[in-house]
């Protein structure tokens, strides 16, 4: 082999290695790049819903969508708004402003229903234990409250057991945060994460 066929192969085969080389730094900085550019646009999208929690379990999940129809409503809201959705069949959640508190309403009735029937598992109580000073029993009470949000028999179990009897009850076999004190106070997550 000539001086020159050796030098020329000893060329062509820096030549490749530096190509390749090139090649290989160029693709991992392309993919440097595109994590990057992936990284900046999730966290546009954080920014921009700022205040929400999306949860889903595949990038292309409806649950997505849903938290964008969220959002953009949320932005035509003059006042506080706050909104828990849950896909039941996926798990997947939507919080918006999830930690803001509110007033509970009748939502206290899920609570309190919950404290009545882990009672009954307990054995503590009966299902066909009296309600106060009424004939009605336990299961009739706990059927309008759940159906019909029934007041009357809601606030007389909740002053029976004792408001604050059902609080710590409840905080501690749940592990959420709520007041059965005069505010009835709770944010949405809180109730979400019951169902």
């Amino acid at each position: 082999m000539s001086k020159s066929s050796i030098l020329l192969g000893s060329l062509a085969t820096i030549v490749i290695i530096e190509l390749s080389l090139f090649l290989y730094l160029n693709t991992e900085e392309l993919k440097r790049y595109k994590k990057e550019s992936s990284l900046k646009n999730q966290f546009k999208t954080t920014e921009n819903i700022g205040r929400m929690i999306v949860t889903a379990k595949t990038n292309d999940s409806r649950n997505i969508q849903v938290g964008e129809i969220i959002n953009e409503y949320s932005k035509k809201i003059d006042g506080d708004l706050s909104i828990y959705y849950k896909d039941l069949t996926t798990d997947e959640s939507i919080i918006l402003e999830g930690d803001k508190k509110y007033y509970m309403a009748s939502l206290y009735k899920i609570i309190l229903t919950l404290f009545l029937l882990d009672e009954v598992e307990k054995g503590n109580i009966t299902l066909d234990a009296q309600v106060g000073t009424s004939s009605a029993k336990l299961e009739f009470a706990l059927e309008k409250i759940i159906t019909e949000s029934n007041n009357e028999y809601a606030e007389i179990l909740a002053d029976e057991y004792g408001w604050k009897a059902i609080e710590r009850a409840m905080k501690e076999k749940l592990g959420i945060e709520f007041s059965f004190g005069e505010d009835l106070e709770t944010s949405v997550k809180n109730i979400g994460t019951l169902f």
